[in-house]
């Protein structure tokens, strides 16, 4: 999907949303490299929607909601930190 940005922006960020919220998401099942892959996604998103319009605005909070659902899991506390770090 990170590489389906730059061509279909928001219907990437609308299948990953959709991914995000689907149960096999909930069962808390991430391995690492799925959890590095939708860190970098998020990111990427954050910082290709830097026109203030009210739909990227909305679809920002979204996708700030969705890196919440990843932060709260404390079995990726560390492995986000690292993550993090690599991106910036």
């Amino acid at each position: 999907m990170i590489l389906q940005l730059k061509s279909s922006p928001y219907e990437s960020i609308e299948l990953f949303q959709m991914a995000m919220n689907s149960k096999k998401s909930n069962e808390k099942n991430l391995s690492y490299r799925i959890e590095e892959k939708c860190i970098k996604f998020i990111v990427n998103v954050y910082n290709m929607l830097h026109q203030n319009t009210e739909k990227n605005e909305i679809i920002k909070i979204s996708i700030l909601k969705s890196f919440d659902k990843l932060l709260c899991d404390y079995r990726f506390t560390n492995s986000t930190d690292m993550i993090l770090e690599k991106l910036l």
